[in-house]
């Protein structure tokens, strides 16, 4: 087995005779070794809206133009590298788009820096009836558009994946005779049919217009509320569901030569669950989330971002209101250029702790240590971090609640809340060392980002 397979849990056992009492910190070693681990896609960190937020308001201004000012410093600041644009509206208002929807919207795109997965109605719609918008902006906007994408979760309205297929083929069909180079993803199913993302890899293989298999995950199907909802999302079985999720499509995936990408994600399906989805627990949830699929070789993820699932973000008096979750996307992006690197945890008290680590491109080592001890009995966590080769200069941000996993405000990423337009003064502090041990407490329900300069 593959050692980001299991990254995280490697070296975990209980010492015989030994145990902490809970609320007492307990000790865990951390080795870091080479960089052998898959590449963290550049635009891995994304965003899925409803394709309805295209159209202007009822004031008739837009939600994404080059003016939004606060909503950029947002994205700067969460390190946002994609949007998927699709959700149900696409099948109801895919026909009322027009060009200068697309222009304002491809205007923020290019000022933001975001690749783009653009969905194209299906249901109720032709092929025919969508060269003309897929022409418009492959020929104005290709150099930001990772792919376009027909329909969405087409599972729940067409009964054989069979039949998608025929219509998938007619769409590049029709839009490749103007445009030869367009590339497409799917089939963006529900997440209750991953295997029709594993068949419509097969189905596919060899065909140059397919860019990457995409899927829809919702972490968690019933909306498990409160505490019930936050242990949920910080359970450490959670790591085994990404597993058969992994099995069942990804790896087909992969094996038929594909990228595969979660293209709309978020905590529990039908709306998020209050008292969970907008917590604390969701932004360590996120976190080890993305490490665990990026460690998996994902080219990304897309959470979902509308009013009806708890959003990364949200509108407010002063801009925009970044949620818990939006703090976790945040810590990722603090290290998310680079290579993984091997990770091997001694874990003997078994705490709820996983572990990720990226060599940059400058060679400068990320170590994230994510400790989703919670509730009564959480334990802090003493780490003992070894890592190859001498090092400079080391430091360390931290991921923190302003009281245990339920909190909705307060959260702080380096010391610094968010501002509704991005600000965010978040400072690195340096770590303490004893001769060649790095040392640092990883406080329960907190998650820690150690940065490693390298000498030579």
């Amino acid at each position: 087995m593959k050692w980001w397979r299991i990254l995280g849990f490697l070296g975990v056992f209980c010492a015989a005779g030994v145990v902490t009492a809970p609320g007492v910190a307990a000790p865990i070693s951390i080795s870091v070794g080479p960089a052998t681990g898959p590449l963290i896609s550049p635009d891995f960190s994304g965003l899925s809206y409803e394709s309805s937020i295209l159209l202007p308001n009822g004031d008739g201004n837009y939600t994404f133009w080059v003016g939004n000012r606060t909503l950029l410093g947002v994205y700067h600041t969460l390190g946002i590298r994609c949007i998927r644009l699709g959700g149900n509206s696409i099948d109801r208002i895919g026909m009322q788009i027009t060009k200068r929807d697309v222009d304002q919207f491809f205007a923020f795109a290019r000022a933001a820096n975001v690749n783009v997965i653009f969905s194209l109605q299906l249901k109720n719609s032709n092929a025919m009836e969508n060269v003309l918008l897929a022409d418009y902006i492959y020929r104005n906007y290709r150099s930001n558009l990772k792919c376009f994408t027909v329909g969405n979760e087409p599972n729940y309205y067409i009964k054989q994946l069979a039949t998608y297929e025929r219509d998938v083929l007619q769409y590049i069909s029709a839009i490749s005779m103007r445009d030869p180079g367009c590339v497409f993803c799917g089939p963006d199913a529900g997440h209750k049919d991953e295997i029709w993302a594993a068949q419509f890899a097969n189905a596919f293989r060899g065909n140059s217009h397919i860019a990457l298999i995409a899927h829809h995950r919702y972490q968690g199907g019933p909306q498990e509320t409160g505490q019930k909802g936050r242990d949920y999302l910080l359970d450490p079985a959670r790591q085994r569901d990404y597993e058969d999720c992994y099995r069942t499509w990804a790896a087909v995936a992969v094996r038929d030569g594909f990228p595969y990408r979660l293209t709309e994600e978020n905590s529990f399906n039908g709306g998020g669950a209050e008292g969970a989805s907008n917590t604390f627990a969701s932004a360590l949830w996120a976190l080890d989330y993305m490490y665990w699929w990026a460690s998996h070789g994902a080219d990304g993820m897309n959470f979902h971002n509308t009013g009806s699932v708890y959003p990364v973000t949200v509108a407010s008096a002063n801009g925009y209101t970044v949620r818990p979750i939006g703090y976790g996307v945040a810590a990722f992006g603090l290290a998310d250029r680079g290579r993984l690197s091997q990770v091997v945890m001694r874990n003997p008290q078994d705490l709820n702790v996983t572990a990720y680590a990226v060599l940059s491109p400058d060679r400068t080592l990320y170590v994230t240590i994510i400790n989703k001890e919670h509730g009564t009995g959480g334990r802090d966590a003493q780490v003992s971090l070894s890592v190859p080769g001498p090092t400079g200069r080391v430091d360390f941000m931290a991921l923190r609640s302003p009281t245990d996993d339920s909190a909705t405000q307060g959260i702080t990423l380096g010391g610094s809340a968010i501002a509704g337009n991005g600000a965010w003064n978040g400072r690195w502090q340096s770590v303490m060392r004893t001769g060649g041990t790095i040392r640092v407490n990883v406080p329960e329900t907190s998650a820690m980002v150690v940065r490693i300069g390298r000498e030579g």
